[in-house]
Parts: C-alpha cells; sequence; structure tokens
C-alpha cells in the first residue's frame, strides 16, 4: 500500500496520500488543462485518499469537502480558494530539483527517491531548514530575506548590487 499518514477529515480518521510524490502527481494534474472537472475530481479522490472507495463510502455527498480538507492538511492546497501555507514561496519542486537533490544529498544523506517518499510537509521542512550553505539553502535566503542594511559608500554599494544580483539568480519564475 502506498505510504499514507492518518488525518482527521470532518471528524473522521482518514489515510491520506500524502508524500511529496504524492504532492508533484496532484499539483501536475491540477495544473493540466486537458482533463476535465469531473475526471479531475475523480482522480484526486483516487490519489488522494488511501482507500477511495471508503473514502466514498464514509463521506457520501460530503467527499467534495473531505477531498478539499484532506488536500489543505496534507499539501496546503485548497481547490475552492488560494490559501496558501506559507506567506511566501520559496520552493519550486520542478525548477529547483537539482538545488534539492544536492542538498537533500549533502545535509541529510537522502536520494531524491527517499526525499519523495517523505510526508510532503516533511520534505518541505528539510528544505526550508537547508544549511545556509546548501544550494537551498542559498536560494531560500534570497527568495525570502530582507535586503540587509549594507550602509553607506562605495564598498557597500557593491554589497547591495551583488546582493541583488544573486537575488535575481535565485528567483522563482512565474
Amino acid at each position: 500500500m502506498p505510504s499514507s499518514t492518518v488525518y482527521d477529515v470532518l471528524g473522521r480518521p482518514c489515510r491520506v496520500r500524502d508524500t511529496l510524490a504524492d504532492y508533484l502527481l496532484v499539483i501536475e494534474l491540477l495544473q493540466d488543462g486537458q482533463v476535465s472537472d469531473a475526471d479531475r475530481f475523480t482522480l484526486l479522490v483516487n490519489m488522494a485518499f488511501a482507500d477511495p472507495q471508503g473514502a466514498l463510502d464514509a463521506f457520501g455527498e460530503g467527499i467534495p469537502e473531505a477531498l478539499d480538507s484532506a488536500l489543505w492538511q496534507a499539501f496546503g492546497i485548497d481547490l475552492e480558494g488560494d490559501r496558501i501555507v506559507d506567506g511566501k514561496r520559496a520552493i519550486d519542486w520542478e525548477a529547483d530539483r537539482p538545488r534539492i537533490v544536492a542538498t537533500s544529498r549533502a545535509a541529510y544523506g537522502l536520494s531524491w527517491q527517499e526525499l519523495s517518499a517523505l510526508p510532503y510537509r516533511e520534505a518541505s521542512d528539510l528544505m526550508g531548514l537547508a544549511p545556509h550553505e546548501t544550494p537551498m539553502g542559498q536560494a531560500i535566503y534570497y527568495r525570502v530575506a530582507d535586503e540587509p542594511d549594507f550602509g553607506k559608500g562605495e564598498d557597500a554599494r557593491r554589497r547591495r548590487e551583488a546582493w541583488r544580483k544573486q537575488r535575481e539568480h535565485y528567483r522563482l519564475k512565474g
């Protein structure tokens, strides 16, 4: 059985597939403009719940709310709104993949497959707490940190320009 975690979904304990790999598949499905809303819903139910039929039986007509609750708790995804877990998005799991792989191996000794098998929130925490010296540590720093006060003078101007160049280099696109 695929990895899952028990969440309280609408007052019921429910096993939800919540790995980083699951998150990436859900995001891919949500961004796929070729899939109808009805098919997307059916696929999401089958992807999110460890026992899709059990979830359908348990929640009945409330399955849309149950799915929304499960995806929100597992991944910070809200199907009906624009809620996000963090104020600033600091990681793009696809674009940052080389940085993530290097950081995961260097800081935690985990391969991409091992990291992908972790619950999404745990994998996110590991990357968010990556040491400053790692590729993701650097990227996250320049994406979310306030610009330091470099003072005045020519040396301060050069350091400010270098910092801004790094911020632009690590900026998430799109």
